[in-house]
């Protein structure tokens, strides 16, 4: 198998990578033997992480591979004093049981009413039966199902099926069914211009006069947009420019939303807003709706910088800005610009101005401004998106959750991790403990848990004693009840 083909070898023990570069004097006669039988087949021996040699670890352990099995001897032994399966051989049901030879000299009572030998499972041996089937490929429901009643028979297999493959902690955390989608919340509406600020970091970009960032920031009541660039996107770098291009023209803010990046999560800007004595307000995990006024500026911001010369977007930004500023928005019925100054600004290529028939002093003209300035009401953000709301309704009440992962996953990684016992829950997020620390995460990023419980049976395994009553027809013929029991 090995002859004749050219192969490496890995190996999670460093010095073995060395074992054909140096001399061999120094190794031991065994050492010695295994290298020089190696020599006959290759020469090439790479050094792998313990963590990725998973093959090798899996060989050694061979022993601790097994599938779960079912151990007939012991269910034959538990058929004799089952009171259910005594009941049903006793009455009228859809099944033919018969007491058949399996294996190893045992002998079950099998259903034979569909052409197959079906052993009848006990009540204690249903799950192991269920796991030694779902655990080969973790089918569906559907699929799972169809795989038991092919081999097995019970009562109320559907219905144990169906609550197991649920409740299967496996296929929770590798399969996608339906993603959480929460209708889109709002900010508080602010009154006042510039108390509440959306910042974020936009980038990295091609480098541009040694720029390769973009610290962008958008007022919640003018929408008036700013955007300064950065060399890089240290702390120091977007407090500094921060306080330069926004504080010094605008203000002191009283609420700051960022996202969770590691900038905004430093000490230096925690000790910043502090200082400034504004709220920093950060949205949650890898969920950018939460901050979706400012990333929609992003959009904007990229569609225009990407028709000018990409070498030198640092050039193209003051006009591209003073045409977003300039721009109407619908939502509001004006542009920044009118909301800011009051009054449009002249964009390039306007050769005509308008004439005023009045002349008003300064005086006049500030109390003017300030009398409709005054009258401006705050208008909420308008949502233009057409996706369908869709969440769980065990996501109200479930004690445990699955966080979706949505950061990189190398193959093979499970999309969803948990389960996650839920401290506290609101509209929006969800608040739980993650590693033994409280991380409120969105709820578009989470699916309830569902654990294995019995389903309640009245019978409960065992069938009382007590008569069945005669059932008296309309003719007046008196019948027996007949127990239900689906074949198939």
């Amino acid at each position: 198998m090995l002859e004749g083909r050219e192969f490496t070898v890995f190996t999670d023990h460093k010095p073995l990578v060395y074992l054909f570069h140096k001399s061999g004097d120094k190794h031991s006669p065994r050492q010695q033997r295994h290298s020089e039988y190696i020599s006959q087949f290759t020469t090439t021996i790479r050094h792998v992480v313990g963590d990725a040699n998973v093959v090798a670890d899996a060989l050694s352990r061979i022993s601790g591979i097994s599938i779960p099995g079912v151990d007939f001897q012991q269910m034959a032994l538990a058929q004799t004093t089952d009171e259910e399966l005594q009941t049903l051989l006793k009455s009228n049901t859809g099944l033919k049981l018969q007491l058949l030879p399996i294996v190893n000299e045992c002998t079950l009572y099998c259903d034979t009413s569909t052409n197959r030998i079906r052993p009848y499972v006990l009540q204690e041996f249903r799950k192991r039966v269920f796991d030694a089937i779902h655990s080969l490929s973790y089918p569906g429901t559907k699929a799972t199902l169809r795989l038991l009643r092919y081999r097995y028979v019970w009562k109320n297999m559907a219905r144990d099926t169906s609550a197991w493959c649920r409740a299967c902690l496996d296929c929770q955390k590798s399969k996608v069914f339906k993603h959480t989608k929460t209708p889109l919340g709002s900010f508080k509406l602010v009154d006042t211009r510039f108390t509440h600020v959306h910042i974020d970091v936009f980038g990295p970009l091609p480098p541009s006069r040694n720029n390769r960032y973009l610290l962008t920031c958008i007022d919640g009541f003018t929408r008036w947009v700013e955007a300064v660039a950065m060399v890089d996107q240290a702390a120091t770098t977007i407090a500094q420019a921060f306080l330069q291009e926004w504080v010094s023209r605008f203000g002191v803010p009283e609420v700051i939303t960022t996202d969770r990046g590691t900038s905004f999560q430093s000490n230096l800007f925690h000790n910043l807003a502090n200082m400034l004595g504004s709220y920093k307000n950060r949205s949650t995990a890898y969920n950018p709706k939460a901050n979706g006024m400012i990333e929609r500026v992003h959009r904007q911001l990229k569609a225009a910088l990407m028709v000018h010369v990409t070498a030198n977007w640092v050039g193209a930004l003051p006009l591209v800005l003073l045409g977003i500023r300039s721009s109407i928005k619908l939502d509001i019925g004006a542009s920044s610009v009118e909301l800011v100054y009051g009054t449009s600004l002249r964009l390039p290529g306007e050769f005509f101005r308008q004439l005023h028939s009045a002349t008003q002093t300064q005086t006049e003209f500030l109390a003017e401004f300030r009398r409709t300035m005054q009258l401006i009401r705050p208008v909420p953000a308008t949502n233009h998106s057409t996706n369908k709301v869709c969440v769980h309704p065990e996501l109200l009440k479930c004690s445990h959750v699955f966080v979706r992962v949505d950061e990189f996953r190398r193959p093979l990684q499970q999309p969803y991790s948990g389960p996650h016992q839920v401290l506290k829950r609101t509209d929006k997020f969800f608040e739980f403990d993650l590693n033994g620390k409280p991380t409120t995460v969105s709820m578009d990023r989470l699916k309830p848990a569902f654990f294995c419980q019995e389903p309640r049976d009245i019978h409960l395994g065992v069938i009382p004693d007590a008569p069945d009553k005669d059932f008296v027809t309309r003719s007046g013929r008196t019948s027996r009840p007949v127990i239900r029991f689906q074949a198939i």
